[in-house]
């Protein structure tokens, strides 16, 4: 089992893509993944270790329907914020993930 973000991480993490520069960086990744797994519209994706959402609202804005797993409370409060209801939260560890196998597209 790995650390678990507190609330002052998960501060620090909302500072750090304030910076329009850092979030560039990663809708330029979360386009590349999108290509990568010639993701289609409708098709459903799992973020696992979903943070607090920003890949998740990336890609239900490419038409993926997103859930997201996060075993941090405080970074699941900024994604549900974030999001509203265009994902499925959950809270949970990678390691016991609460969906059957085969139950996405893409993970």
């Amino acid at each position: 089992m790995g650390y678990v973000f507190d609330f002052n991480d998960a501060v620090a993490y909302e500072q750090w893509f304030a910076k329009p520069q850092n979030l560039a960086v990663l809708h330029m990744q979360c386009r590349l993944m999108i290509e990568m797994l010639e993701a289609h519209p409708g098709k459903s994706i799992l973020d696992i270790g979903c943070g607090t959402g920003e890949c998740l609202k990336f890609c239900h804005e490419a038409g993926l329907c997103a859930t997201g797993v996060e075993p941090s409370p405080y970074m699941l409060d900024i994604a549900e914020k974030r999001l509203g209801c265009s994902a499925d939260l959950h809270r949970a560890k990678a390691e016991d993930l609460p969906f059957d196998d085969n139950s996405f597209h893409y993970a």
